[in-house]
């Protein structure tokens, strides 16, 4: 955890945030995000495997993605990237699933729908075919560990014990957003 950190607050380790965000806030956000998620998600332990600290990553990228959406407040918000296909459609996807399971909302023929065409059109209607897999692969095993917990406790649990592990770090009611597609 100190190692990741540490490449988080290096601006030459490929990481930028803007200068309206205090670096003393950013660091007190990641030493307590990082403390949840390893509580919540991976029972505290000492030691994680290689697998289980990239999921730690993944999942860390996506509470820090909605920090900087309450620290920032956008009037939009596209999470892409060089050409909004393969890691911009697994972050929103991944996203889009995260604040649903944290809200305890049932998913309907209409999200299920919507969060297929979020993942795959894009590749599939520009460039002629499937996500890349890294990508696709890493954003699953994350998700695999959120489901996890959220089959072990429970749709209405999970929401709430995330709830509860996150409401400290968030000031804003953005993760109790009401995810729906129309």
């Amino acid at each position: 955890k100190q190692q990741f950190k540490e490449l988080l607050l290096d601006a030459n380790a490929g990481y930028y945030f803007p200068e309206s965000i205090r670096r003393a806030e950013l660091s007190l956000f990641i030493d307590q995000t990082f403390d949840a998620i390893h509580r919540l998600f991976f029972s505290s332990k000492n030691v994680l495997s290689r697998e289980s600290r990239l999921d730690f990553i993944e999942i860390f990228y996506l509470f820090l993605e909605l920090k900087l959406i309450e620290w920032l407040q956008p009037d939009s918000v596209s999470l892409t990237c060089k050409d909004g296909i393969d890691t911009g459609a697994v972050t929103g996807t991944a996203l889009f699933i995260l604040l649903k399971w944290m809200n305890g909302h049932p998913w309907g023929a209409a999200e299920r729908d919507h969060l297929h065409f979020m993942l795959y059109a894009p590749a599939l209607i520009i460039r002629e075919r499937v996500i890349l897999p890294e990508r696709f692969h890493r954003m699953l095993s994350a998700l695999r560990t959120l489901e996890n917990i959220h089959r072990e406790f429970g749709a209405e649990h999970f929401a709430k014990i995330t709830q509860e592990a996150f409401s400290r770090i968030f000031t804003t009611s953005l993760l109790q957003a009401h995810v729906v597609v129309r």
